[in-house]
């Protein structure tokens, strides 16, 4: 019964209250925010659209950032600006219909760039261009200058100081050369110094040259005379009473000689006696002289060779094929002797064999090495006598031994008993 009631007080009350529905419309609607329209911010300006020169322009632009609801109001006035820009002429460069017109040297929409003159036929330079900012240049090389702004013509040096040469100048293309005189030669290359001509194969003198100042002259030595300007003939001295001497006269290139016959020697320049040279000690030799008629010589002991005329110096053995020796060849004074390195032994061929480390016979000398002398013939005769004896005398002693020991055992007697007696050395 209770909802009944309810229900019917709900519905007395919409009709007596007529204006609810529209109130609760009011209501709703107030719920919408109003919102007006905003612009964003505006854009930075574009760059110019005329590359160079005036007419071009730059734009910005902006965007509603906030759009009108609700009964907002709109955004007003437009969302694109744009301005006139101009963009300059570079290096001197004008505006002419609208573009650039560049002056001479530079290139370019903006006239920014400097034109190579010297990428083009050398830019008319006869030698060297040289580029510049908006123009060029021209030079000559050493020799030259130049004529006008391109060209270069020769510079003829000679017409100067004589080119600072001592006695000629030459011109040549670009340069010039110095020339002297005869009797001198160039120093450095515009100075003359005086010649020697006696430094270059004597100024062709046969003996004596004399230097003068761009020249020179000939003397000869005694006993002989000058014929023409540089040669020096023989005066033949033995043809005036043979020249003084006792037995022969020897002309000689500029003076003579006397000679004894056989068994005589010269005393002073043109006596002849007899004389031993050893026996005066003329010869004075290192080891052995031997006189000879009118002369003597001197020769030297084995293991020795003669060092000019009188000295005898050790022969070095080791140097010709190392004495001959396989490992070291030690020289010594008047002979030599060979060595093996270390772990080498001499063997009685005289050569070096690697000595067998691990036998128990093996004992290392100080430095490992064995040495071989080679001795004169006679000395190694009788180590070879030596040897021989040795042997003997050890056969001696073990008959001997085996004798004692056979007769004293088994009481044998041996049918060689009347044996001869052992050898004995005689001295």
């Amino acid at each position: 019964m209770l909802p009944r009631t309810i229900l019917v007080v709900l519905l007395l009350g919409l009709i007596l209250w007529p204006d609810g529905s529209q109130s609760w419309r009011r209501r709703r609607r107030r719920r919408c925010p109003v919102r007006d329209c905003q612009w964003s911010l505006w854009t930075s300006w574009s760059s110019c659209s005329a590359s160079c020169g005036p007419s071009g322009t730059r734009v910005r632009t902006r965007s509603k950032a906030v759009e009108a609801q609700c009964g907002g109001s709109s955004c007003s006035g437009s969302n694109r600006e744009t301005r006139t820009c101009n963009r300059i002429c570079y290096n001197g460069g004008y505006v002419y219909g609208g573009r650039c017109s560049c002056r001479s040297g530079y290139t370019g929409t903006c006239c920014r760039s400097d034109v190579n003159e010297c990428r083009s036929s050398n830019g008319g330079c006869d030698h060297t261009c040289y580029n510049t900012q908006g123009s060029f240049y021209c030079r000559c090389r050493s020799g030259y200058s130049l004529s006008g702004s391109t060209r270069c013509v020769d510079v003829n040096e000679c017409r100067s100081s004589n080119g600072g040469c001592d006695h000629t100048c030459y011109n040549t293309q670009g340069s010039f050369y110095c020339r002297c005189r005869s009797g001198y030669s160039l120093s450095g290359s515009t100075g003359c110094a005086d010649v020697n001509e006696c430094r270059s194969s004597n100024g062709g003198c046969d003996h004596t040259c004399y230097n003068t100042q761009g020249s020179f002259y000939c003397r000869c030595r005694s006993g002989y005379s000058l014929s023409g300007s540089t040669r020096c003939v023989d005066v033949n001295e033995c043809r005036s009473s043979n020249g003084g001497c006792d037995h022969t006269c020897y002309n000689t290139e500029g003076g003579f000689y006397c000679r004894c016959r056989s068994g005589y020697s010269l005393s002073g320049s043109t006596r002849c006696v007899d004389i031993d040279e050893c026996t005066s000690h003329i010869g004075r030799c290192d080891h052995i002289c031997t006189n000879t008629a009118g002369s003597y010589s001197c020769s030297c002991r084995p293991g020795y060779r003669l060092s000019g005329s009188r000295i005898c110096v050790d022969i070095d053995e080791c140097r010709g094929n190392n004495g001959g020796c396989d490992h070291m060849c030690i020289n010594t004074v008047g002979s030599y002797s060979c060595a093996c390195r270390e772990y080498y032994h001499m063997t009685s061929s005289g050569t070096c064999e690697k000595s067998d480390t691990s036998s128990a016979n093996y004992t290392p000398s100080d430095n490992n090495a064995t040495t071989e002398s080679h001795t004169p013939t006679y000395l190694v005769a009788l180590e070879g006598i030596g040897s021989s004896f040795l042997v003997i005398v050890v056969i001696i002693v073990i008959y001997k031994v085996l004798k004692k020991i056979l007769t004293s055992k088994w009481n044998i007697r041996l049918c060689n008993d009347k044996s001869p007696p052992p050898y004995e050395l005689q001295t």
